[in-house]
């Protein structure tokens, strides 16, 4: 690396392109995060809806039979 002065050059500006894609994806993962953290909550009020919906579908149930 001494002597390829040339060979230094053009390592030091190949990074800023490979730092891009790495902001990049940085960026994806953050938002796949967001977007995980937003399907777990939406999963656990599902959850409660369900649990909801079958406690009236048994008392619905239990109503008929009476």
């Amino acid at each position: 690396m001494r002597d390829s002065y040339k060979r230094v050059d053009r390592l030091v500006n190949c990074f800023p392109q490979k730092k891009t894609p790495i902001k990049r994806n940085r960026l994806q993962q953050n938002d796949l995060d967001d977007k995980e953290s937003n399907s777990l909550k939406e999963e656990q009020q599902l959850k409660e809806k369900l649990c909801l919906f079958i406690s009236y579908i048994k008392q619905l149930k239990e109503q008929v039979a009476k």
